[in-house]
């Protein structure tokens, strides 16, 4: 388990855009104080970079043969997304910003190594070279 990680609502993550809505996500989450120490880490991380969180996405899309119309193309393109997430460098790493099945808490937020974090971009190239 990494050393450094928190879990947010995805609403809690979506108000992260917006600087005044900090204190809100502190009140409304409930962290351990190891998870408070990762969150304030991660907001220092988040601040250095003008709060921009890099992502990396891959999708299927449709070819000419599935006789789709255009809703159920559209339909099919965001059914078919393969993986999201989201990534901030760090100092110490690059922090991860996956969606999990939790029902409560889905975003996963945590500081992975660069080692993990290379093994990770690697499947997207693998995706990407199929």
């Amino acid at each position: 388990m990494p050393a450094e990680q928190f879990f947010l609502t995805e609403k809690a993550f979506n108000w992260l855009n917006e600087p005044k809505k900090v204190d809100k996500v502190k009140k409304k989450s409930e962290f351990t104080d190891e998870e408070k120490r990762s969150f304030e880490h991660f907001l220092e991380d988040l601040e250095a970079k003008n709060r921009y969180l890099y992502n990396l996405t891959t999708f299927h899309f449709p070819n000419g043969t599935d006789n789709l119309s255009p809703d159920l193309y559209m339909e099919n393109v965001l059914y078919h997304m393969r993986d999201l997430f989201f990534f901030l460098p760090s100092q110490n790493g690059v922090w991860l910003v996956e969606y999990t099945p939790h029902p409560k808490t889905p975003v996963r937020i945590y500081l992975a190594t660069v080692g993990e974090w290379i093994e990770r971009a690697a499947r997207f190239k693998e995706v990407i070279e199929v």
